[in-house]
């Protein structure tokens, strides 16, 4: 039973038919390959826009709102906007201010991922990359 069976491979591997299906079958694999890294490519990109406006919302968030408390607000608007955006993952967030002659400053908020590449097969991902976005809003002492 199992050598009529591997005759019959043989002779579809030596007729025109089994080419056929060798040359779909290589085909179908390298189309499914620039499918995969176009998927990468465009989560990775998603991911990047997304940080971006974590940083921008932070920064914007300490600039409005800067009163001593201000940078602790805007750290945790940034982690939530993170949260939302990205769940599952754990951006560095950090916002400062950037002096200027001691009265005119820059709100600062930067924020650093490490994304992993094809996280939809596996959780941990394999390989990486460091996303990094900052944002600076203008800032005036109010006090």
């Amino acid at each position: 039973m199992i050598m009529k069976g591997v005759l019959e491979f043989n002779k579809l591997l030596r007729s025109e038919k089994g080419s056929i299906m060798v040359e779909t079958v290589a085909t179908c694999l390298i189309l499914t390959i620039i499918m995969l890294g176009c998927f990468e490519t465009f989560s990775l990109i998603n991911s990047k826009l997304k940080i971006q406006r974590i940083a921008r919302e932070g920064a914007r968030e300490a600039a409005i709102n800067y009163n001593g408390n201000g940078l602790n607000l805007a750290k945790v608007k940034a982690r939530d906007i993170a949260n939302q955006y990205l769940p599952n993952t754990n951006p560095d967030i950090t916002v400062y201010i950037n002096k200027v002659n001691g009265e005119d400053a820059n709100v600062v908020c930067s924020v650093s991922l490490d994304y992993k590449y094809v996280q939809y097969f596996r959780k941990e991902g394999i390989g990486g990359k460091k996303i990094n976005a900052t944002a600076i809003y203008p800032w005036e002492d109010q006090t």
